[in-house]
């Protein structure tokens, strides 16, 4: 496994002036004439999402969608006035201290990194220390109970519970992560062949980066090796790569 693989979560290498885990004003620039500004939005990025948007109505069915991580980065970038790659570098990168990212494509997919900086994610959303944890609770809890859909790569889950941006595990059969692993875990598998999941009820997390696309190997392996993670160090808590 090389140092440096795919990752599924955005994140962006590190800047040497450090400001704390929520920006204060965004930054302005500069009108003609000498008045300030908001900075423009992406409009390449909006004309994109209006292209690629469909599906079912809200709360009808699950339906995973990259393009909807990149409507949050826009809605993002509306509330704040930063843009997205920005306000992730001030706010998780440097907050978590994540060192070996490289940051390529849309907030969606794309962007790559080490373990050492996924199993930082994973701890963080393990303990979080940059949000509430009544924030925390929210995006880890189910979402639209009981919808239908399918997990890719598993077929129709019924129910197929998500939270704010986080599969959750619930009572899927079959899934990614291990028989013994509580319903309230969460994380996120991707194509590239790799995961990271946060247990809390275990108090662990784990994380893998794989240097094959995601496909049939990972379907039959990525259980047992939850199970096995589990059953060695679920007493011990912590982090687990």
């Amino acid at each position: 496994m090389g140092p440096r693989e795919r990752l599924q979560a955005p994140c962006r290498t590190r800047r040497t002036d450090r400001r704390g885990p929520w920006p204060g004003r965004p930054r302005r620039a500069r009108r003609a004439g000498g008045r300030d500004r908001a900075p423009p939005a992406r409009p390449h990025r909006r004309l994109r999402l209006r292209r690629r948007r469909g599906g079912g109505g809200v709360g009808t069915r699950r339906i995973y969608s990259n393009t909807g991580f990149e409507v949050l980065a826009a809605h993002l970038e509306d509330a704040t006035g930063y843009d997205y790659d920005d306000w992730m570098e001030q706010t998780v990168v440097q907050g978590l201290d994540l060192v070996d990212l490289e940051v390529a494509g849309s907030p969606a997919a794309g962007y790559r990194g080490s373990i050492r900086d996924l199993l930082a994610v994973g701890r963080e959303l393990l303990a979080p220390t940059l949000i509430p944890e009544e924030l925390w609770r929210e995006a880890t809890g189910v979402q639209f109970p009981g919808l239908a859909g399918i997990l890719p790569g598993y077929g129709r889950q019924k129910p197929n519970d998500w939270g704010l941006g986080f599969e959750i595990r619930g009572q899927k059969d079959p899934h990614w992560t291990g028989a013994n692993s509580s319903p309230q875990t969460f994380g996120h598998f991707g194509q590239a062949g790799s995961f990271l999941w946060v247990d809390p009820a275990a108090g662990l997390t784990a994380a893998f980066l794989g240097e094959k696309p995601f496909g049939p190997d990972h379907v039959k392996i990525w259980p047992g090796l939850t199970d096995a993670i589990l059953e060695r160090f679920a007493d011990r808590g912590g982090t687990v790569r």
